[in-house]
């Protein structure tokens, strides 16, 4: 009898936290046209293995915080970005509905294409997942106190004044264009253990920067806003239009406030 299975499934478990829940459900879902007369005791066990992976696996997230270790993996190599013409790079991204292992592999991998891209260019704060092929509401940042992600990034409030600023793209390497933006905004967001986040009044380095890569999500690019005859210039102007504003890729420790 399957219900005798029970036990051993709490057991073996904790050491499948890798196991993607979507093959939990899966199973559940094709086992259930079997109609054998065990199917009430097997899908208690099944239902129970596919809701028990995201309590399990946010645990094992929160424990190797607290042993000082990151969520992402340091590891993971860089993804191709993707570069302006590719039809993805026009499609709106699909909200993230919970963090789960894919989804941190895909930051990790996110992560680390962004560092890749500073460790050869020397700039570089942030890249949205879309930009390597993930079609999800996700960002990862780095402004010089380590990385973090952005999950369902949502602007809540735009100040009225406005500010044009030369912006650059990893995908559109090789321009940098002059667009408006909004001078400060506040977001909401998720973050990697999928806590609800408010990054409230942000300055306009952060704000334009922000507001660039959510325009991404929503499969904008920078070309698409220039403003004037003369706001798409060669990318061999960047350390004269674009540098001499923007803070170093590592001036400090500056991250989302918590809460």
């Amino acid at each position: 009898c399957f219900g005798t299975w029970l036990p051993f499934w709490r057991v073996i478990m904790p050491a499948m936290a890798d196991a993607p829940v979507t093959i939990c459900r899966a199973i559940t879902g094709v086992t259930f046209s079997f109609g054998t007369s065990d199917q009430v005791n097997l899908r208690t066990v099944l239902v129970d293995m596919a809701g028990w992976y995201p309590t399990r696996l946010a645990d094992r997230t929160r424990a190797i915080r607290m042993r000082g270790m990151s969520a992402f993996d340091p590891a993971a190599p860089p993804l191709p970005i993707l570069i302006a013409g590719d039809p993805r790079l026009r499609e709106r991204s699909a909200e993230v509905s919970a963090v789960d292992a894919l989804l941190l592999r895909e930051a990790s991998g996110l992560i680390a294409t962004l560092r890749d891209f500073r460790e050869r260019s020397g700039f570089g704060r942030a890249i949205s997942a879309v930009q390597v092929g993930v079609m999800k509401r996700m960002v990862a940042m780095n402004l010089g106190g380590g990385p973090f992600i952005l999950l369902n990034p949502e602007i809540t409030w735009k100040s009225d004044a406005t500010f044009r600023v030369w912006d650059d793209c990893l995908s559109v390497p090789d321009v940098i264009v002059r667009v408006r933006r909004h001078s400060s905004i506040s977001i909401v967001y998720r973050d990697d253990e999928f806590r609800p986040r408010r990054w409230s009044h942000l300055p306009p380095d952060l704000s334009e920067l922000v507001q660039h890569e959510i325009d991404h999500l929503n499969g904008v690019l920078m070309t698409d806003l220039a403003e004037g005859a003369d706001a798409i210039q060669p990318l061999s102007r960047w350390a004269e239009l674009v540098g001499a504003a923007r803070p170093p890729v590592d001036s400090g420790p500056r991250m989302p406030p918590p809460g």
